[in-house]
């Protein structure tokens, strides 16, 4: 599920039933785990793989992604 005002890359993947909250950006060819959830105002950097939830308002990037 993708929130409003958010915005998902090009070639950038949603597995299972995650969720981004609102204004969230994830980078082009990002994953996001099976049933991650990332908080308002994140960004997801390019090419990254998110497999822990995300707070609000954080960044995260790399394979595995760190905040």
């Amino acid at each position: 599920m993708i929130g409003y005002s958010s915005f998902l890359g090009p070639k950038a993947c949603l597995n299972g039933n995650a969720e981004c909250i609102e204004k969230v950006f994830i980078g082009s060819q990002s994953i996001i785990n099976v049933g991650i959830k990332i908080g308002s105002q994140s960004k997801l950097s390019y090419n990254s793989y998110l497999t822990k939830n995300c707070p609000e308002k954080s960044l995260a990037s790399g394979t595995p992604a760190k905040f």
